[in-house]
């Protein structure tokens, strides 16, 4: 094994259930697979059940005994599992191949309270699966969020660590038209789920609408195939009856490129989630110059550094007036007499101020920072396990 490289000659497979566009946790496996076929040299194999990415060395693997049968993966030196709802492969982690370390990235499990009854099922039998992580060298966790949920239920403390996930921010240059004319633009990026707290946003979008004359659009964007198309129509029932069908528009699932362009030419961006492990969109909107405005709920506190204003989760009059305010101030810069200042947890700032030090915070979240991170923490668990 080459000094300078630990993993050269390894072989090495990452395991997930799908591996989609346009969804957090095949992002996630992605970014994995990429940093461990560059340091095991192309030597790396994906699993899962679908991957919808051509370019991606893997096997289509409908079950565990697939996965067990693989040669690729019984002469695996490290196994990476990516977990965040039931799936059948999962199971292989129990068995493994005989002579793997095998890790795991943990990414949360939407609490129960949080989705409708017909997905109750899935949850627990995603909660029950948790029990095979007794079999894993290590648990990364995407943020403390979820590595205390996992020492809740007894996970050994010094078995998991927190591993931030990386984050594509796109170029920087903001839109200069946009920045001065227009409506103020507001995005929410998310599926079309209860817990994401999309009916509080348009009720609190509808007194804003009441109380304020400053303009603005919205554009909602997200994938519609793992929303909830009873929970849309509710939606969009309530922005019917708030008069708001002309404000809002509906963009539905969009490439990253579309998503960064999105942001970069908006204000605001509005995450008024019950849950978050992580929250992706934080990060982008702060690389693009988007203030934020949420809820203070899971790991949303920790992700926006300060750099937001969050409210009291399900409070709608807090987040309406957070909103309104953020919307006044955008408004107010249009005309040019003075710079907006954006009234952030930590302290209110001029616009410009608050660009320059939520770019530095989301850039610490870049690929570059993530390969080293992860590399070096599973240099260091290999290490580990192999000294006398």
């Amino acid at each position: 094994m080459s000094r300078a490289n630990p993993f050269a000659g390894l072989r090495m497979s990452v395991v997930t259930g799908i591996c989609v566009r346009h969804d957090a946790i095949s992002a996630a496996t992605l970014a994995t697979y990429r940093c461990l076929d560059s340091a095991s040299t192309g030597n790396v194999r994906l699993y899962a059940g679908v991957v919808e990415f051509p370019g991606v060395r893997h096997r289509v693997t409908a079950s565990p005994t697939d996965l067990l049968t693989d040669p690729h993966f019984l002469d695996s030196d490290i196994i990476v599992y990516h977990f965040g709802v039931r799936f059948d492969l999962f199971d292989a982690l129990v068995l493994g191949n005989g002579k793997a370390r095998q890790y795991v990235r943990y990414h949360n499990i939407t609490p129960r309270d949080l989705v409708p009854e017909d997905a109750w099922q899935v949850i627990d039998r995603s909660l029950a699966q948790l029990d095979h992580l007794a079999h894993a060298a290590h648990v990364w966790c995407d943020s403390e969020t979820n590595r205390r949920h996992l020492l809740e239920l007894g996970h050994p403390p010094e078995r998991s660590s927190v591993l931030a996930l990386p984050v594509d921010l796109g170029p920087v240059t903001r839109d200069p038209i946009a920045d001065r004319q227009g409506p103020v633009r507001i995005v929410f990026i998310g599926r079309m789920v209860a817990s994401k707290g999309v009916l509080d946003l348009v009720h609190a979008l509808g007194r804003v609408a009441e109380r304020s004359s400053a303009p603005f659009r919205v554009f909602l964007a997200g994938n519609r195939n793992f929303s909830d198309p009873g929970f849309e129509a509710e939606v969009r029932e309530a922005i019917a009856a708030g008069g708001l069908e002309d404000r809002i528009h509906w963009c539905g699932a969009i490439e990253d490129a579309e998503k960064h362009a999105l942001l970069r030419r908006s204000d605001l961006l509005v995450i008024p989630s019950y849950h978050e492990g992580f929250c992706v969109p934080v990060v982008e909107a702060f690389g693009a110059g988007c203030f934020v405005v949420g809820y203070d709920s899971s790991n949303l506190p920790a992700i926006s550094n300060g750099l937001a204003r969050l409210v009291p989760t399900g409070d709608v009059e807090a987040l309406a007036g957070a909103l309104g305010n953020a919307i006044d101030a955008f408004a107010a810069g249009r005309s040019g007499a003075r710079e907006p200042e954006v009234d952030c947890d930590d302290g209110a700032r001029p616009l410009s101020a608050f660009r320059v030090d939520a770019r530095a915070w989301a850039e610490s979240f870049d690929f570059d920072h993530y390969r080293r991170r992860f590399l070096e923490s599973l240099g260091a668990l290999e290490s580990e396990a192999k000294a006398p």
